[in-house]
């Protein structure tokens, strides 16, 4: 039997593996807005419960921008991380995109259509994945800006507990959002991804959790439940409506 921390991974990449399958299946047969639609709402809502378990267990982009900034790390040896003050002028960026596409969107203009060419921006952000920790869901999904702002309010957290805590900086060092897990008792930030990978590389048992108020831990397995059955909830009203 797999190790419990070990088995947090392995869940969500057997979500990842579903969802990229429904997604795929979604472009082939050409579904309806609503059906998008659908699906950022309920995204948005799973984000209140499960914090943006919407973007790593769900979201195909994830485990390409993970793939890449692994990749990486075994070909160069290392990644790079810009100076922390320039990284959160970078994290901005997606909240200035998501404000653009909301301003666009209530007064019937496309700020968006400026920008650099989609296989050019798509090219751009491969290479630089390799270099950098997932720069497309860091720096400029404004979906993740979106789902972000609204975990701030979700009832399951990354949880520390410092009297488990051995200080190895594990934690910290594995957070694809670059988030001084260890520093905190509770992880409330809105980048925040609830990948569990902090979780998966403490080796002090019981020392950190992805849990609910009163430190009720909720498994990798659970948070893939919770947040694919609201998302296919959202779906199927969208193929409805």
């Amino acid at each position: 039997m797999l190790p419990a921390r070990l088995r947090h991974q392995q869940s969500r990449y057997i979500f990842q593996a579903v969802w990229f399958a429904v997604f795929f299946a979604l472009l082939l047969n050409n579904a309806p807005p609503q059906a998008w639609i659908g699906l950022l709402a309920a995204a948005l809502l799973s984000s209140l419960l499960v914090k943006r378990a919407a973007c790593s267990f769900v979201c195909p982009l994830f485990p390409i921008g993970e793939l890449l900034w692994r990749s990486g790390e075994k070909l160069f040896g290392r990644t790079f991380a810009p100076p922390f003050w320039f990284d959160l002028v970078l994290r901005s960026g997606k909240y200035l995109l998501l404000a653009g596409l909301a301003w666009g969107y209530f007064h019937g203009s496309a700020p968006m259509q400026q920008a650099a060419p989609l296989p050019v921006l798509l090219a751009a952000l491969l290479v630089l994945g390799l270099f950098f920790q997932m720069p497309w869901c860091r720096y400029l999904c404004p979906a993740g800006a979106l789902f972000g702002l609204a975990s701030l309010a979700s009832l399951g957290k990354i949880r520390r507990t410092p009297r488990h805590c051995v200080r190895c900086h594990k934690c910290s060092h594995r957070c694809p959002a670059s988030l001084p897990v260890m520093q905190l008792t509770t992880v409330r930030s809105a980048e925040c991804f609830a990948c569990y990978r902090c979780v998966n590389g403490c080796p002090a048992p019981a020392a950190l959790d992805f849990a609910a108020p009163g430190n009720r831990v909720i498994p990798a397995w659970l948070t893939g439940i919770v947040a694919g059955t609201i998302l296919l909830a959202g779906l199927l009203a969208g193929f409805v409506s």
